[in-house]
C-alpha cells in the first residue's frame, strides 16, 4: 500500500518557464528557519541541524547557512556555532552580498569576530531541558567568511537574551529587536527607555559600534521590525501585562486587554497576551506612536490565549501591515474584510497546534486607525511563518494550516497544507491561493520584483516559481512512498512519489504487470527517468506519480529525475543517491484532519499483521512477546539480483546492508527478506515484541546500514 500524501495544485497561466525544485543539504534533523533574496536574485537560507542528543533531547546543534545563485548553483555552505545549542531566528541580506544572522546561543564558545559584547550565555544556565541563552549577531561575507560576530545581551548570570528579528536601513545599518531578562543589558544615553525587557538596538553596518540601544516596554518581546527611508523604526510583538508598553494618546487601542484572566479564583495564572505595534524616532530617543492590537479577555476557566504580531511590512504612505495569529474572536476586524470572524474552534491537537486563525491588519501612518483588518483561516488552526508586500503592496502570507476548510480560490485545489496566499490591497478578497505538499513550502516566501516567488519548506525544499504562476508540467515534491514528507534522497529499488502539476492524465491510471511479470516504464504516455534509466511505473495522474528507482542507479552521487509526458517534460530534479532510505509503510492515525500530517505531532501506525494474521490496530493490538509482520521501503540493494519492476520470488534475498529493528529505541529480534510477491525492493520484516513496553514507548524504527527510518507505532496490549 502506498500512502497518498498532500500535493499542491496551481493553475498554469504561462508556459514560458518552469518551476525549479531543489533540496538543500541542511544536515541531520534539519530545522530551516528563514530565507531571503537579494536584488541580484541570490537566495540565502539559514537553519540549524542536530549534532548531539541525550535520551532524545537535543544537546547540541549548529547553524548552517547556504547561498545560491540565480541559476541555483551553490555559492557557499557555511556551518558555524559552539559546543552547545545555537539557534538562528532571522536573517537579512545587504546590497553587497553580506548576510546578517541573529538568534540565540547556549554556547560559551560561540565564535566571536571583533565582538561588541563578549558576555556569553548565563553562567547559571537553567535546567538541561531549557537552558538560558544569550543573543547573537553574525555577519557572513559574500564568499562565506565570518566577517563579524558578537553576543547580544548583558552579563547577568541568571538572565536570558534572545534576538528575534533584524532589519537594515537604507545605509545598511543593522537594527535588532527581541527580549532580555538582564538588568545590565546595554542601554545608550538618551535612550527612549532605560528599563524594561523588550529592546531595540542599532549597530553600524561594519559592526564596530552600537549607535543606540533602548528598551521599548516590559513583559513582552519584539518579534518584527522594519525601518523606513527616514530611519524611523516600526516594531511589533507580544505583551502579557496591562501597561507593559506605553500607548500614545489617540492610538487605535490604548488598553491591551491582557494579563491574568479575570475570574481566576484558584489563582492558576490563567493569562492572555496581546500585540503591540509602535514607532520610534530614528535616533531611538522618542516614541512617535504606539498602539495595542488585540481582542478582549476570556475569563476562567479558559486557561490562556494569545493574539500575536509576528511579522510586519511598511507601506508607501507610511502605514504598516502586520500579520500574526489570533486566538480570540474579539480581535478587531474591519467592515468588508475578507473574513470578519474567528473560525478556529477547539483544536483536536491541543496546545501543540492551538485554535488560532491568521490575521492581516493594515494600520495608518500614525497608528490611530485600521485601514483594514481580516482573519484568514479555517476551523482548526493555522501557523504564520512569513509576510511580504509585493510592488503593488498586496500582502502575501505563508505558513501551515491544520484546517481542512482553509479558504482557497476555485481555480486552486487545496489538498496540501502549506499555504501561500495573496490578499487584495483593501483586505477584502483573496487574489491568489496556493497549497503545497507537506514539507515543501510554508517556512518562508520571497517575492521577486517582477512577480516570481521563491518558497522554502521544512524539508529543505526550495521552489522557484517564475512570474505568472506555475507552468503546465512541474514537480513540486518528491517523497519516499512510505513517508510523509519530502526527503530529496533516493535509494536503489525504492518506491517514490512525485507531486506536482500536469504530470499525467487527469484521471489516474495504475500500472499492471505484463505477461513477463514486469511493470510498464511508459503509462498513459508518461515516462519517468532516473539518471536516464526508465523507472517502472505504479501509478500516474495529473498531480501524482508513483515509480520505482531502477537498481542500476546505485553507486551514483546524485540521480536526475525527470517526467516526460505528451504535454512536455519537467526540469530535471537532482536528488541525492543513498545506499538505503528505509521507511515503514504506515497508515495515518485518523486523529488529524485529512490535509495534515502526523509527523509534526505523533507517529502514524505501521501497516502490520499480528501473529494471527489480522491487521494490527488500536482495536486489535498485538500481545507483548508475540510476532508482528510489517513492510519497509527503501532498503537498497539485496544480496542477489532483483530485476526492476518485477516481484520478488523465492529464494528471497536479504539486503546487502545490515538490518535492525528498534522498539522504543531498544533493539529487538527480527528476521527479514525481500517481500514475496510484492514489487522487488520492498523488505518484509518479522519481529518479536518485548515482554514489557519500554519506558520510551512503543515507537518502532528500522535501521538499514547507517540509515534509520522515521518512527511508527505498533498497537500493543498494555
Amino acid at each position: 500500500m502506498i500512502n497518498l500524501k498532500c500535493l499542491g495544485l496551481l493553475v498554469a497561466t504561462t508556459l514560458s518557464a518552469q518551476v525549479r525544485l531543489q533540496y538543500l543539504d541542511l544536515g541531520p534533523q534539519p530545522a530551516p528557519c528563514c530565507m531571503v533574496t537579494d536584488a541580484s536574485g541570490n537566495v540565502y537560507v539559514a537553519g540549524s541541524y542536530t549534532t548531539g542528543s541525550t535520551n532524545g533531547v537535543v544537546s547540541s546543534q549548529k547553524i548552517i547557512v547556504s547561498k545560491l545563485s540565480p541559476a541555483n548553483n551553490l555559492v557557499y555552505r557555511v556551518i558555524f556555532g559552539g559546543s552547545v545549542i545555537d539557534t538562528p531566528i532571522a536573517i537579512a541580506a545587504d546590497s553587497n552580498g553580506n548576510l546578517f544572522v541573529v538568534g540565540s546561543t547556549n554556547s560559551p564558545d560561540f565564535p566571536l569576530v571583533t565582538p561588541l559584547i563578549t558576555n556569553g550565555p548565563p553562567a547559571n544556565g537553567g535546567p538541561p531541558e531549557e537552558p538560558l541563552a544569550q543573543g547573537f549577531l553574525s555577519k557572513i561575507g559574500p564568499t562565506g567568511n565570518l566577517a563579524f560576530s558578537t553576543f547580544i545581551g548583558g552579563a547577568q548570570s541568571n538572565a536570558q537574551t534572545v534576538v528575534d528579528a533584524i532589519a537594515l536601513d537604507t545605509a545598511e545599518n543593522v537594527y535588532l529587536t527581541g527580549s532580555t531578562g538582564a538588568a545590565d543589558f546595554p542601554v545608550t544615553p538618551d535612550a527612549f527607555n532605560s528599563t524594561g525587557n523588550a529592546f531595540v538596538m542599532k549597530i553600524t553596518h561594519a559592526g564596530n559600534q552600537i549607535s543606540f540601544s533602548t528598551f521599548i516596554g516590559s513583559y513582552g518581546t519584539g518579534l518584527a521590525l522594519a525601518v523606513d527611508s527616514q530611519g524611523a523604526i516600526t516594531v511589533g510583538g507580544s505583551v502579557s501585562t496591562e501597561g507593559g508598553f506605553p500607548a500614545t494618546a489617540g492610538a487605535f487601542q490604548t488598553m491591551c486587554n491582557c494579563g491574568r484572566a479575570p475570574g481566576d479564583p484558584l489563582a492558576l495564572e490563567a493569562s492572555y497576551s496581546a500585540s503591540f505595534v509602535l514607532r520610534l524616532s530614528a535616533d531611538g530617543s522618542r516614541l512617535l506612536w504606539s498602539t495595542y492590537l488585540s481582542g478582549g479577555g476570556r475569563g476562567f476557566p479558559d486557561v490562556a490565549f494569545a493574539d500575536t504580531v509576528q511579522a510586519l511590512a511598511l507601506t508607501s504612505d507610511g502605514g504598516v501591515v502586520v500579520a500574526g495569529t489570533a486566538e480570540t474572536p474579539e480581535f478587531p476586524t474591519t467592515p468588508g474584510a475578507f473574513q470578519t470572524t474567528l473560525r478556529a474552534q477547539n483544536s483536536p491537537l491541543g496546545s501543540l497546534f492551538p485554535a488560532a486563525n491568521l490575521f492581516v491588519t493594515r494600520l495608518n501612518s500614525t497608528g490611530t486607525a485600521l485601514t483594514f483588518s481580516t482573519f484568514l483561516g479555517g476551523s482548526v488552526g493555522e501557523v504564520l511563518t512569513g509576510l511580504q508586500l509585493d510592488p503593488q503592496e498586496h500582502a502575501w502570507v505563508t505558513g501551515t494550516t491544520a484546517s481542512p476548510d482553509f479558504p482557497v480560490l476555485a481555480h486552486g485545489v487545496a489538498v496540501g497544507n502549506e499555504f501561500v496566499v495573496e490578499l487584495s490591497p483593501d483586505g477584502s478578497s483573496l487574489l491568489n491561493t496556493q497549497m503545497f505538499p507537506y514539507g515543501s513550502a510554508g517556512i518562508a516566501v520571497a517575492l521577486g520584483a517582477s512577480g516570481g516567488e521563491t518558497l522554502l519548506g521544512e524539508s529543505g525544499s526550495l521552489i522557484r516559481i517564475p512570474t505568472g504562476a506555475l507552468p503546465g508540467i512541474s514537480i513540486l515534491a518528491q517523497v519516499n512512498a512510505a513517508a510523509y514528507s519530502p526527503s530529496g534522497k533516493l535509494s536503489p529499488g525504492e518506491i517514490f512519489s512525485l507531486y506536482g502539476t500536469g504530470l499525467g492524465p487527469v484521471s489516474g491510471v495504475s500500472g499492471q504487470f505484463d505477461a513477463t511479470g514486469k511493470l510498464p516504464t511508459k503509462l498513459a504516455g508518461v515516462q519517468v527517468t532516473c539518471g536516464g534509466a526508465p523507472a517502472p511505473l505504479l501509478y500516474v495522474s495529473a498531480h501524482q506519480i508513483n515509480a520505482v528507482v531502477p537498481f542500476e542507479a546505485s553507486g551514483k552521487q546524485s540521480i536526475a529525475v525527470q517526467v516526460i509526458s505528451p504535454s512536455g517534460s519537467t526540469t530535471p530534479l537532482e536528488l541525492t543517491e543513498v545506499p538505503a532510505y528505509p521507511e515503514v509503510f504506515s497508515l495515518p492515525t485518523g486523529a488529524l484532519p485529512q490535509v495534515f500530517h502526523p509527523y509534526q505531532f505523533f507517529y502514524p501506525y505501521a501497516v502490520a499483521l499480528n501473529e494471527d494474521g489480522t491487521l494490527n490496530s488500536t482495536n486489535n493490538p498485538a500481545k507483548l512477546g508475540s510476532t508482528v509482520l510489517f513492510w519497509v521501503n527503501g532498503a537498497g540493494l539485496f544480496t542477489s539480483t532483483l530485476h526492476d519492476g518485477t516481484t520478488a520470488q523465492p529464494p528471497l534475498p536479504e539486503p546487502d546492508l545490515p538490518v535492525s529493528v528498534l522498539f522504543g529505541g531498544q533493539p529487538i529480534p527480527a528476521t527479514y527478506s525481500a517481500a514475496p510477491d510484492l514489487v522487488a525492493g520492498v523488505l518484509q520484516v518479522s519481529t518479536t515484541l518485548p515482554q514489557v513496553i519500554p519506558a520510551t514507548g512503543s515507537g518502532l524504527q528500522v535501521q538499514v546500514g547507517d540509515f534509520v527510518s522515521d518512527g511508527v507505532v505498533i498497537a500493543v496490549q498494555p
